[in-house]
């Protein structure tokens, strides 16, 4: 059992965390930074490097550190979250896909797109062994596979960049059938801005112009409801 001075430790800890995510809320990356690290070093004294409750300080201090645009500071976290899950979970697991999707994304915001490519496909092998056809978990999986290889294709000439292109269009459209019409997630949105590009680079531009309006539709919604939540 745990003493009262580890009860103590978490309580601080659990302080430390609610205000990191009240400085996340005010765009206050600095500072809410300085309060998850804090919170992962209280957690690691009382429980170790490797123990399933850093799981969430862990993530939030990452998207705190890609929220302010710092990609290559939150690569260690992100792949710290992938070993943790692996370690737990196993590395066939949807948890561990979860975190490859995770660190796949930060990838490609590095322009890593070799490295993203090998594990957006690895992700996609678990969550098809492990996942249902029409598992929403897959969206991510399939959303960072479209995004690669059009910026891929955009690095190619002739066939090749074709041949990316026409593979991305697949994902995004397995990615699109998942989606519900009224889904106004992050990664819906993101969706949609992507698939309208790769459309208009494939001068699909009817179809592009729809998926376009619908993101600006989707994307004003989510801000109106996103500031009726922050007034209350």
């Amino acid at each position: 059992m745990l003493g009262k001075h580890h009860d103590q430790l978490l309580a601080k800890a659990d302080d430390l965390h609610q205000r990191g995510l009240f400085l996340f809320c005010q765009d206050r990356f600095r500072e809410a930074q300085a309060a998850f690290e804090e919170e992962v070093k209280l957690i690691e004294l009382v429980y170790g490097t490797d123990h399933i409750q850093l799981r969430e300080a862990l993530n939030e201090l990452g998207y705190t550190l890609e929220a302010a645009k710092r990609f290559v500071e939150a690569e260690p976290v992100r792949r710290r979250l992938l070993a943790h899950m692996e370690n737990n979970f196993g590395s066939d697991s949807n948890c561990a896909a979860h975190e490859l999707d995770r660190l796949v994304e930060n990838l490609i915001e590095q322009g890593k797109l070799c490295e993203a490519l090998g594990l957006a496909r690895r992700s996609s092998g678990i969550r098809v062994r492990v996942s249902s056809p029409d598992a929403m978990e897959l969206v991510q999986t399939y959303l960072n596979l479209g995004r690669i290889l059009m910026l891929r294709g955009d690095r190619r000439k002739g066939g090749k960049r074709r041949s990316d292109y026409e593979e991305a269009e697949s994902h995004f459209r397995n990615c699109l059938m998942l989606v519900g019409e009224r889904d106004l997630s992050r990664s819906a949105i993101c969706l949609f801005e992507n698939f309208s590009e790769l459309l208009q680079r494939l001068g699909m531009n009817q179809e592009a112009r729809r998926l376009s309006v619908r993101a600006a539709a989707c994307r004003r919604e989510a801000e109106r409801r996103w500031r009726d939540a922050a007034k209350w």
